[in-house]
């Protein structure tokens, strides 16, 4: 349980004292255009915000009739307003200004609680009929109550648990794009080496707006989520991980316990030498699946960039 108290603690830090990022009411980007390519064109239409002068660097104080605190009420008041015209009031440089912004109705991807794109049956994005403003927030290190870290221990602890479940299947893509030299995905799994180089390009990233609290923040984030895999791995109910040693202790207790009910003698301790050889077959595919994610992370790394 180390693990899980190392994970507790890097992640307390992060959250109540570094903070995480946070989107804010203030613009950190202007869309040129209406265009899902990265490059506008003379052909395309122009977006919304650009059209009402919005700026980088303003900060939204009011949307049509809400007032405005945090990018979740900006999108609220988008989402109300329809394509319909709305009187925004912005603060630039200390001044207050008012502008008009037109949003239009665009398909947009739907996305899940955590933010990751919804696919159907087929593997396509999913999508929706939405108003689109074309602007983008700025984020600031916002510190949270304690009482917040056990519920996102417990979020990422659900994700880790469901990359186990299809450990398998994640080995076997990354065997398959080894082999064929395709990109890695970046929610696949990796090795220390993997998580060593991670490491090293939060540490290295080139960015004005990549402060020393937000990279501290980051490698935080990575060592705990690092030791909360471990513990999650280490329940695993197979010899000799922790979790096989468990199992067997709770056979032997319910085995004790049902013979005491049924007034029969203690049956003894369970014999897990006999066990051996599935540990030895465990321990082989261990030792593979590492020799397998460290050569991958070699030769075919996972890159945050």
């Amino acid at each position: 349980f180390v693990n899980l108290l190392l994970a507790g603690l890097c992640f307390t830090i992060v959250m109540c004292g570094i903070g995480s990022p946070t989107p804010t009411n203030k613009v950190s980007y202007v869309a040129q255009c209406i265009t899902t390519a990265q490059e506008c064109t003379s052909d395309d239409p122009v977006s919304p915000a650009r059209a009402a002068g919005l700026e980088s660097g303003d900060t939204i104080t009011r949307w049509g009739d809400a007032d405005i605190e945090n990018w979740e009420d900006v999108q609220s008041a988008i989402a109300a307003g329809g394509d319909a015209p709305v009187s925004v009031t912005v603060t630039r440089a200390g001044e207050e200004r008012t502008l008009t912004v037109t949003p239009v109705l665009t398909q947009r991807p739907v996305t899940d609680s955590s933010g990751n794109v919804m696919t159907d049956s087929s593997g396509n994005p999913v999508t929706e009929l939405r108003p689109y403003v074309g602007v983008s927030p700025a984020y600031a290190q916002v510190a949270q109550s304690l009482s917040a870290v056990p519920g996102q221990v417990w979020t990422i602890s659900k994700a880790t648990a469901g990359v186990l479940l299809r450990l398998p299947v994640e080995l076997w893509h990354t065997t398959t794009d080894l082999i064929s030299g395709n990109e890695r995905s970046t929610s696949g799994v990796v090795g220390i080496v993997g998580v060593a180089g991670m490491a090293g390009e939060i540490t290295s990233a080139d960015s004005e707006l990549y402060g020393v609290s937000a990279r501290v923040g980051d490698l935080l984030l990575l060592l705990g989520s690092l030791n909360l895999t471990l513990f999650i791995f280490n329940l695993i109910p197979l010899l000799p991980l922790d979790g096989g040693h468990m199992a067997g202790a709770l056979y032997e207790g319910t085995r004790r316990q049902i013979a005491r009910w049924r007034g029969r003698p203690d049956p003894g301790p369970v014999d897990t030498a006999r066990l051996m050889p599935l540990s030895y077959a465990v321990a082989i595919a261990f030792i593979a699946m590492t020799v397998l994610l460290i050569v991958a992370d070699i030769v075919n790394p996972i890159s945050l960039r």
